[in-house]
């Protein structure tokens, strides 16, 4: 049988309602009898009832966090930021994986995460889909915050998002930095908005410094490899190499490419970074493991963990008023610079300069 608040109370010789406020930490009960009333509790072994507290406004201090690639590590690192803040906090993190294939499961997670009275939940949006419960859960003012989700929906939400398109500008601009101007970038399919926007921002920032259009290799991989590409993505990489290697210096991708193209280049005698500069994205542990250590584009994945817990927080306490703007922030990538990318060697290569 459950222990109830009548039992604490009876064993502390206080009221229900004392056993109450002091197990919600109220300032109206001293911490001497708070003491003695979580003692008991302990004692006794009490559970909280949260759906009883919630269906009476209290909430449940749980939040639902739905992603769909905790297999890419520059999102577990996000994951695990948010869920630390959360625990931090006293929360709870209920945690589930939604396919990246499009918004009907997404949809199914949502409306089991509500059965389970969570107070507010934050969703790494589907690339594809009608996101119906998604919108349903903004147009009702339930508490949501979407991860990288500006782009990919198409109706406003709370939002932390980082800045895929800058990071890849970032890129060129370092590799222009070091006299490079032959550049090849990688991308992988099935195509994602974020490695669009990565693509898109080197290919305007190759523009604006006149550089010769850079080479575009893609490669085929299954969909939900994430952060564990097999041999087929190196074979194509490196088939694609020693076709091109004498019409490019540099290479720039994201981290995972970038690794798979530094193995693929010590294959062929390609010398990294004499022979080739080679930069990835995100900077995750793949990048600073790697044999040469890659340079790489931060994203701060701590901070934008915790920022999505402190907004989903946020709205939790102070839900936003219908003529409120969303608050939507994008966070900042920047330079980590290693060992893959040095002074350009190629005869003839001159230091860019923007129009």
């Amino acid at each position: 049988m459950a222990v109830t608040l009548k039992q604490i109370a009876k064993e502390v010789g206080v009221t229900p309602m004392t056993v109450s406020y002091a197990l919600r930490q109220d300032r109206r009960i001293s911490p001497a009898t708070r003491g003695r009333v979580e003692a008991a509790a302990r004692r006794l072994g009490y559970r909280p009832n949260l759906a009883a507290r919630s269906l009476r406004g209290g909430g449940t201090d749980t939040v639902g966090l739905i992603t769909g690639a905790l297999n890419v590590e520059v999102t577990s690192l996000k994951v695990q930021a948010f869920d630390d803040a959360a625990r931090e906090a006293g929360y709870v993190t209920m945690m589930t994986f939604s396919p990246n294939n499009g918004s009907e499961f997404e949809d199914h997670v949502i409306n089991k995460l509500r059965d389970r009275q969570v107070d507010g939940i934050v969703v790494y949006p589907t690339e594809r889909g009608e996101h119906l419960e998604l919108r349903r859960l903004v147009d009702e003012g339930f508490p949501v915050v979407t991860l990288d989700g500006v782009g990919r929906i198409d109706f406003e939400t709370d939002d932390i998002s980082a800045d895929y398109y800058q990071t890849g500008r970032l890129q060129v601009e370092h590799l222009v930095s070091l006299g490079h101007r032959r550049l090849c970038h990688i991308q992988t399919f099935p195509n994602c908005y974020t490695k669009e926007q990565l693509r898109l921002g080197a290919l305007d920032a190759a523009k604006e410094f006149d550089l010769p259009e850079p080479l575009l290799c893609d490669i085929d991989v299954p969909h939900d490899c994430g952060s564990f590409a097999g041999d087929a993505a190196h074979q194509q990489v490196r088939g694609y190499l020693s076709e091109h290697h004498n019409e490019i210096d540099a290479i720039l991708s994201y981290d995972l490419n970038a690794a798979i193209a530094l193995r693929a280049a010590y294959e062929l005698g390609i010398r990294v970074p004499d022979d080739l500069s080679i930069i990835g994205s995100d900077n995750c542990p793949t990048a600073h493991n790697s044999v040469v250590p890659l340079t790489s584009i931060a994203q701060p994945s701590d901070v934008i963990g915790r920022m999505a817990f402190e907004l989903i927080r946020e709205r939790i306490r102070h839900p936003r008023k219908k003529s409120a703007a969303f608050k939507q922030h994008r966070v900042e990538p920047r330079l980590v610079v290693r060992q893959s990318t040095a002074k350009c060697k190629t005869p003839g290569a001159l230091e860019g300069t923007a129009k």
